[in-house]
């Protein structure tokens, strides 16, 4: 225990000794920095720029760091940089030799600074910064800046687009003539920059500490050394405008909304291939791919930038949905064809039996008067006559015959799974479709090995007609 306490006694004077002689260097090295700050600062003026023929030159270099908010519906982008200005204050000169001081500390009230500001700035957040000041009166700061600038954004193109943002440094109050801004130069082969100067080139743009973003890439920087000129002023103000160009990253993009959309929409299209459109599972399929389509991209549109600009992303989808309803259409039309066709063969057999008895003569076909006769006694009102028959006779002439008798009679069985009364556009569509093939073309109608027969062919339809129906009813 003894040993103990002899230990931390002699520690604890260690320390005292160490604080005591750190007290005393900083006695011997404090007045002299400070003495040689009076020197300086006797009769400075902090308001008053260093006085060189032409213009002070003042040298600038940024360091960005990240771009940590680029928005595209607020067009704004927020920067992380370094700010670094360089310049010459003869005022603020001293023998190193003399005072063997390298290099003073002074805030920004004790020492002129120049104005630089970026002209489409928004807001900023910034540190007070300190300036460095060495023996040949060369003045060196260094500020860590967050900058939220303005930026037109082109959407048209998203998620593909790519943005370039530009900003402009420059003095706030002082002309060309007080200050003279430049780039400082940097080894920057890797990025593109251009000048409108005759000055020797610089790019001003340091990307060593930058750090990229997840959803943009930087592509490339490109800056501009001029002199800008305004109506108010004839002297001219040098600037730097610089100019970033980034990428949207696409991966997340395409995975989560292009995809979705197209997949969904190819699928649509194999609504038609399925079978038994009486079924109703045609129309039910296509309804769902359109409201899943609707669904991809009301979540995708959270994620959309806002603007009056048409995105690709909008466009897949005007085309996406325009397919999905055209394939609702399409599916409802399909199946309300199929089931204006003959399903029912004790029906038709019924309504063939009518046919033989009108047709007195054994022809195998009606005339218009028969043919009248025959739906009139089958219940059919004149308005439901002449909607089946206009399209049959077009004379006076003109007769039904066995397999046109056989497609009335699918169009006129008015039970609940038939659509020909129950809706105008399928009468226009069905009935002329119909009437048209039967007297142009052979097709199969329905039924086991029903066909239509050209004119001249007229046995061997009767024939196929007294095979299939046969098994006459008994007349009711």
């Amino acid at each position: 225990m003894a040993q103990l306490f002899k230990m931390a006694g002699r520690f604890l004077a260690c320390g005292v000794f160490l604080t005591v002689l750190s007290m005393a260097w900083g006695e011997v090295i404090r007045p002299g920095q400070a003495a040689l700050a009076e020197k300086l600062l006797t009769e400075y003026n902090a308001n008053l720029a260093p006085y060189f023929k032409g213009g002070l030159p003042v040298q600038v270099q940024i360091a960005p760091l990240q771009f940590p908010e680029i928005s595209t519906t607020l067009e704004t982008i927020t920067m992380m940089a370094w700010f670094r200005h360089y310049w010459v204050d003869n005022r603020l000169t001293w023998n190193e030799s003399e005072w063997g001081i390298s290099s003073m500390t002074f805030t920004d009230a004790q020492v002129w600074q120049p104005d630089i500001i970026v002209y489409e700035m928004i807001e900023q957040e910034y540190y007070q910064p300190l300036l460095t000041v060495y023996p040949s009166g060369s003045v060196f700061i260094s500020i860590p800046r967050k900058v939220q600038f303005g930026c037109s954004m082109h959407i048209v193109a998203f998620p593909f687009d790519t943005q370039r943002c530009n900003f402009t440094l420059g003095s706030w109050s002082a002309n060309g003539l007080i200050i003279d801004v430049q780039p400082k130069e940097v080894d920057a082969d890797e990025l593109f920059y251009e000048y409108e100067s005759a000055k020797p080139a610089r790019s001003g743009i340091d990307m060593q500490q930058y750090q990229a973003v997840q959803e943009w890439a930087l592509i490339a920087v490109r800056t501009m050394w001029k002199n800008e000129y305004y109506a108010c002023c004839v002297e001219p103000y040098p600037v730097l405008k610089f100019e970033f160009e980034i990428s949207r990253s696409r991966v997340t993009y395409l995975v989560g909304m292009v995809f979705p959309l197209v997949i969904v929409t190819f699928i649509g299209f194999f609504s038609l291939l399925m079978p038994s459109p009486v079924s109703g599972a045609r129309p039910a399929l296509s309804i769902t791919i359109l409201l899943t389509t609707a669904t991809v991209y009301f979540v995708a549109s959270r994620s959309t930038p806002l603007g009056n600009q048409t995105t690709v992303i909008g466009r897949l989808y005007i085309v996406s949905l325009a397919v999905s309803v055209l394939l609702v259409v399409l599916s409802i039309i399909t199946t309300a064809l199929n089931l204006v066709m003959p399903e029912d063969e004790e029906a038709l057999k019924h309504f063939m039996f009518y046919f033989k008895m009108f047709d007195k003569d054994g022809c195998g076909m009606l005339t218009g008067e028969q043919a009248r006769h025959a739906l009139a006694t089958l219940g059919l009102t004149e308005w439901e006559q002449d909607k089946l028959l206009k399209h049959f006779l077009k004379s006076k002439h003109d007769g039904v015959t066995a397999e046109q008798w056989r497609a009335i009679g699918s169009l006129t069985d008015k039970g609940d799974n038939r659509a020909i009364f129950h809706n105008t556009v399928i009468q226009k569509m069905v009935v002329s479709s119909i009437a048209r093939n039967l007297k142009n073309s052979g097709r199969n109608v329905g039924g086991e090995s029903s066909r239509i027969f050209m004119a001249g062919e007229l046995e061997s339809e009767i024939d196929m007609t007294e095979r299939l129906y046969s098994d006459t009813p008994d007349d009711p």
